[in-house]
């Protein structure tokens, strides 16, 4: 790696194998469980990684990842499956002038902690359905999606002031007659609206940087498990308990296990 001291070189490696581990694979897991456990979802998934396919008449698996990473459905999937499965901790100080935070005055120089799970879990932030029927303690693979041309106001506006006008441009809300006449089912994965609401890599110049690569791995992993083997889950209907041990460390995992059968397509 030019520019970079074999110290620098290994810091980077062990910071990719612990993000590997600690992050993306629990993630992927939780995709892959929400995934395997309703049918009706998966069909429509393996509808968009079917697009991606390259190459058919081979037997080798190969994906065009740039189209991969930009289907509206798996988006929405991969951004609903962060939002509910990532904790991190959000470390910040003012460093020029006194800061107000909401009724709170942070003084100069003062460490402030909050985490990213209080606005990932706190409902005024987000699309909770027509009839409300997708509370934020849910996986709701369509909370990201839009249906219809947004509204020049839509990109400011936060979810939790959002007026009924607005409610045909939400995420996840289905379109009505008129929010889209020439496209009126095409949906599309949006983050709009979201901002400070939506933050599991952090935020600002510090974001994580491997966030693209974190999405390129779940997503893929997901294509290619999906194409290449058919998993039963043998508890349906089990809810799997999350282990709280590494709050605010990043990815939560399962504190159980999970029987399944999985055999090659």
């Amino acid at each position: 790696m030019q520019g970079l001291s074999e110290h620098g070189i290994a810091c980077s490696d062990l910071g990719i194998l612990w993000g590997m581990n600690s992050n993306s694979m629990p993630a992927t897991f939780w995709l892959l469980w929400h995934m395997m456990r309703d049918r009706e979802l998966l069909a429509r998934a393996v509808s968009e990684i079917n697009a991606c396919r390259m190459g058919q008449t081979t037997s080798l698996l190969s994906f065009d990842t740039t189209k991969l990473c930009n289907q509206p459905l798996l988006q929405s999937s991969y951004a609903e499956t962060l939002r509910m499965y990532v904790a991190v901790y959000i470390i910040r100080k003012p460093i020029y002038e006194v800061a107000q935070v909401l009724q709170y005055t942070i003084p100069k120089e003062r460490m402030m902690v909050t985490s990213s799970a209080m606005a990932h879990m706190d409902k005024r932030n987000w699309n909770l359905g027509t009839l409300e029927e997708h509370p934020v303690e849910s996986f709701w693979a369509d909370r990201f999606l839009t249906y219809g041309r947004p509204k020049a106001s839509h990109s400011s506006a936060s979810p939790a002031y959002r007026t009924d006008s607005m409610s045909m441009n939400r995420p996840g809300t289905p379109p009505s007659s008129t929010a889209c006449a020439d496209r009126p089912n095409e949906a599309k994965f949006s983050l709009n609206g979201y901002s400070g609401a939506w933050i599991p890599f952090g935020g600002g110049i510090h974001q994580c940087p491997g966030r693209h690569w974190v999405k390129l791995q779940m997503l893929l992993s997901f294509a290619m498990i999906s194409a290449a083997f058919d998993v039963e889950l043998l508890a349906k209907g089990q809810d799997l308990k999350v282990d709280m041990a590494k709050y605010g460390l990043g990815a939560l995992q399962p504190a159980e296990k999970l029987k399944f059968k999985i055999k090659r397509r």
